[in-house]
């Protein structure tokens, strides 16, 4: 394959850190450029030693996804992108989680609308076709789909065809299995939902310096003991809405019945359709 590029595009909530951090450093044959040095990359880039290389970066779905993107492939062109993709209801559940984890909202829909209307998430940035026609627009290459789903069943397996695909070889030996992010219950996430409504529990914007500072640090340490004493209490003493989904399954349902022909198309770009 001589010497090819090969541009992960980590798409946040589809395991993008744990491979950034705990598998891609652990490919061998290759060089790899972790996401701190993206924007050293120009000068790390060595087309002589290896004879292919990963670059791997975390994109959002926002305007940071055309922006990067675009500038990126206006200097290697000939790179050939990795998406991982995520089912949309399944990544919306993911990214509320942590949404309200963080104390940033407990309100699904104020977080987002199928309807259009106003919500924090807007439903047009889940249209995954939309945004493999830009790639298609802006690379030689035809990007090489991969799913959030093969990871989460089979990792081992996902890892391997990962590797394959870039022409590195798996050092099995260095690679951990431990999660890199806590996962919450819908039980105690829900019982953190119920603290919010009573009390300010979210984050301000942090300001730069001088006392400003110092006040947001002692408001963030205050509502992080509250949230995370929370979440830890509800694990072992809640028994109320221990059944009870964080989102609805009709709610879910209507998701993936809104994105089916999105998603369905996804699934027919995919490198296991293709290959």
């Amino acid at each position: 394959m001589g010497h090819s590029l090969f541009f992960h595009i980590g798409i946040e909530r589809t395991a993008t850190t744990y491979l950034q951090d705990e598998v891609f450093p652990h490919f061998k044959n290759i060089q790899y450029i972790h996401k701190k040095d993206y924007h050293q990359f120009d000068s790390l880039y060595d087309t002589a030693k290896h004879q292919s290389c990963l670059l791997s970066y975390e994109l959002n779905l926002n305007e940071q996804f055309e922006r990067e993107l675009t500038a990126f492939s206006a200097r290697y062109p000939q790179s050939i992108p990795i998406i991982v993709l995520r089912k949309q209801s399944d990544w919306l559940r993911s990214q509320f989680k942590r949404h309200l984890k963080n104390g940033k909202g407990y309100d699904f829909d104020a977080f987002f609308s199928l309807t259009g209307s106003a919500s924090l998430f807007s439903r047009d940035a889940l249209f995954f076709q939309a945004r493999m026609e830009y790639l298609k627009a802006h690379f030689e290459k035809e990007p090489i789909v991969l799913f959030y789903d093969d990871f989460k069943r089979q990792p081992k397996i996902f890892i391997q065809q990962f590797a394959d695909i870039i022409g590195a070889k798996v050092d099995w030996s260095a690679i951990s299995s431990q999660k890199v992010h806590v996962s919450y219950t819908d039980a105690q996430l829900l019982a953190l939902a119920r603290s919010m409504r009573k009390y300010d529990l979210k984050r301000l914007d942090k300001p730069e310096k001088g006392v400003a500072l110092l006040k947001y640090r002692l408001d963030r340490w205050r509502k992080d003991l509250i949230r995370y004493y929370t979440l830890y209490s509800a694990k072992y003493t809640s028994s109320k809405n221990k059944h009870t989904p964080l989102i609805p399954e009709s709610t879910l349902k209507s998701i993936d019945e809104f994105y089916k022909a999105d998603w369905e198309a996804c699934m027919n770009d995919s490198y296991k359709a293709k290959y």
